[in-house]
C-alpha cells in the first residue's frame, strides 16, 4: 500500500513537470509586454522676452569732405577730416599732404560731428558762367539734426578758411626754406646752424619786393609776401619773398 502511493505521487509530479514545459512557451508568446512609459521631462516657466529698442546706427567713422573748383583759372582744391583732426588737403590731382587741425579748429569740429546729422551740400556762386566756383560738401557726423541752409554755408566756409590756413603755412615753410638755404649757401654751413628769428606777412608796394636797385625798374604793383629774419652766430639776416618762389636777400642791393 505504501509502495503504490509513492508511484502515485511520483506519476503526478511528472505530469507537472511535462505540463510545464510543454504550456510554457505559449504563456510567453500570448502575454505581450507592456509598452514602455514615456520619459518624464521636466518643464520651467520661461519668462517672455520683452522688447527691445534698437540702438540708432551712427557712422563709425566722421569725417568731412570739401572740394571747391572752377573760376577763369579752373583750381580744384579738396580737404578732408577726419575723427582724430587729421586734415588731408591738396591741389586736385597732387597727392596728399597731412597736417593737424589746431586746438581751436579741432574743437569747432568735434561740436559739428556731435549736432549734424551725415547730409551732402553743393554751392554755386555763378551757374552757367566762366569765373563759377563751386563748393561740394559732403558731412558725416554722429547728430540727430541736419543743418540748415545759414548752418551748412557756415559749415562749407569753415572748411574753406581750414583749407586756406593750410595752404598758406605750408607755402610759408617752403618759402623759409628757400630763405635758409640760400643763406646757408652764401655762408658756406649747414642750414641746422641757422636760426628763423620771425616771418611776417607783408604787402610790398612793387613787384620788386621792397628791395630797390640802382637801373632796375620795378612795377608798382602790390605784391604779398613774407619778411623772413634769420640769424647766424648773433648777425642777423633780412630775406624778402612773394608768395611763390621769389626770394630775396637784403644784402644784395
Amino acid at each position: 500500500m505504501q509502495k503504490l502511493l509513492w508511484f502515485t505521487l511520483g506519476f503526478f509530479a511528472a505530469l507537472v513537470v511535462v505540463a510545464g514545459l510543454i504550456f510554457g512557451p505559449f504563456r510567453s508568446i500570448s502575454a505581450p509586454n507592456p509598452a514602455p512609459r514615456p520619459a518624464t521631462i521636466p518643464t520651467a516657466s520661461l519668462p517672455t522676452p520683452e522688447p527691445t529698442a534698437r540702438p540708432t546706427q551712427v557712422p563709425s567713422h566722421p569725417a568731412l569732405n570739401w572740394q571747391r573748383e572752377g573760376g577763369i583759372a579752373g583750381h580744384c582744391e579738396r580737404l578732408t577730416l577726419d575723427e582724430q583732426g587729421h586734415a588731408y588737403y591738396a591741389p586736385c590731382g597732387e597727392g596728399r599732404r597731412v597736417a593737424q587741425l589746431t586746438q581751436e579748429e579741432f574743437q569747432a569740429y568735434m561740436v559739428f560731428v556731435a549736432r549734424y546729422a551725415p547730409w551732402e551740400l553743393e554751392l554755386q556762386d555763378n551757374p552757367g558762367g566762366a569765373d563759377n566756383m563751386a563748393v561740394r560738401l559732403r558731412f558725416v557726423g554722429r547728430g540727430s539734426r541736419k543743418p540748415s541752409e545759414a548752418e551748412q554755408v557756415e559749415l562749407a566756409q569753415w572748411a574753406g578758411g581750414v583749407y586756406q590756413r593750410l595752404v598758406l603755412e605750408e607755402e610759408r615753410a617752403d618759402i623759409v626754406a628757400r630763405a635758409r638755404s640760400h643763406l646757408a649757401e652764401r655762408l658756406g654751413i649747414y642750414t641746422d646752424a641757422i636760426e628763423t628769428r620771425s616771418v611776417e606777412a607783408v604787402d610790398w608796394s612793387d613787384a620788386c619786393l621792397g628791395i630797390t636797385a640802382k637801373g632796375v625798374f620795378c612795377a608798382q604793383v602790390v605784391t604779398p609776401g613774407y619778411r623772413i629774419l634769420l640769424e647766424f652766430d648773433g648777425t642777423s639776416y633780412e630775406y624778402h619773398s612773394d608768395r611763390h618762389e621769389m626770394v630775396r636777400p637784403v644784402e644784395s642791393t
